[in-house]
């Protein structure tokens, strides 16, 4: 029996070993992502809906939700690391009237079009401008905020030790005090204020620089 050129070279494609979440799944290039799913699923004996679930590629950060696209056309690879996870999830969202609400929002999708269906959900005009800002990481100088009260404790008398221990030694020198205390004349007032400002912009650039 003759087989076909196309018949030929899609026996021939090889197979190849694609992870999923950290599961091992045999597939080919031309295999399309719903043939994969199916695959995984029947690896799994998974019998519950999964229609909110889609394949998530991280090494990519893409989502593959178009079933009938095969892996080559999304350029997946052997070295790939894919994860079966649901499209929707929930987050904390604080409105522009400072309200918190815990929302159920679609991650498969662009950040606009989440944004409008989370705008027509709640009743909110002119989606185009606004748009999701994720809170800023709070620094390690501000870790002492949350601190047991022991250790702010301790931190407290360590500091108040050291403000003791300053004043003490300016104390005991004599010479440091002086009874009268001269005066600037006016034309220097000026070159002691550009001094104190060169003095304060280096700081602070030096204080971006560590940043």
């Amino acid at each position: 029996m003759s087989i076909s050129i196309g018949q030929r070279s899609q026996s021939s494609q090889p197979s190849w070993n694609l992870t999923i979440d950290s599961r091992i799944v045999v597939v080919t290039g031309s295999m399309s992502i719903g043939a994969v799913i199916v695959q995984f699923m029947n690896y799994l004996d998974m019998s519950e809906d999964l229609s909110d679930h889609a394949l998530w590629c991280s090494t990519a950060n893409i989502w593959l939700t178009n079933t009938t696209w095969t892996l080559d056309q999304y350029g997946i690879q052997s070295d790939a690391n894919l994860t079966f996870t649901t499209k929707h999830k929930f987050i904390r969202l604080q409105l522009p009237d400072l309200r918190i609400l815990s929302l159920r929002v679609d991650f498969s999708v662009s950040v606009f079009a989440s944004i409008c269906k989370l705008c027509k959900d709640l009743g909110i005009r002119h989606a185009e401008e606004l748009s999701f800002l994720r809170l800023p990481i709070v620094s390690h100088h501000t870790n002492e905020c949350y601190t047991s009260p022991r250790h702010r404790q301790q931190n407290f008398s360590n500091t108040l030790n050291r403000h003791h221990s300053i004043g003490d030694s300016l104390a005991n020198n004599s010479s440091t005090f002086s009874p009268t205390t001269p005066k600037l004349r006016s034309n220097n007032s000026t070159f002691h204020k550009q001094r104190s400002i060169s003095n304060l912009s280096k700081s602070l650039n030096s204080l971006t620089i560590n940043d």
